[in-house]
């Protein structure tokens, strides 16, 4: 969760560098925000850390980046009908990759380094 999509900016950065309008977009969770974190979550240590460490690569990002004018986000897509969302969660797939584009098309440079909802709106870090 988060090695990989370091190493994944850190190859398309040329081409990020290119682009109008290049954004950054990590899929994070709920998991990772240490500020709404109430209670034990058994078996999702490494869950919540790996993603808490792709939000502050997200953080990084922004600010290495914004001279560049490349924007870098994290958001969480919200409860989505996955393998661990299970099939009880809010959202379908396609709904929170509706969601998720939503966020993006709105998106503006002030945002850029913020951990969002799938509605735009800042999560507690």
């Amino acid at each position: 969760n988060a090695i990989a999509p370091a190493m994944l900016c850190q190859a398309c950065l040329p081409l990020l560098r290119q682009s109008p309008r290049a954004i950054i977009v990590n899929l994070s969770s709920s998991f990772a925000s240490i500020g709404r974190k109430t209670s034990a979550t058994p078996y999702r240590y490494s869950y919540s850390m790996s993603k808490s460490a792709l939000n502050m690569l997200t953080r990084t990002l922004a600010f290495e980046l914004a001279a560049d004018n490349v924007l870098a986000v994290a958001i969480h897509p919200g409860w989505t009908r996955t393998g661990i969302g299970g099939p009880q969660a809010q959202f379908s797939a396609a709904e929170a990759a509706a969601n998720l584009l939503n966020v993006v098309a709105n998106l503006t440079a002030e945002q850029s380094g913020q951990y969002l909802t799938w509605l735009g709106e800042p999560l507690a870090w």
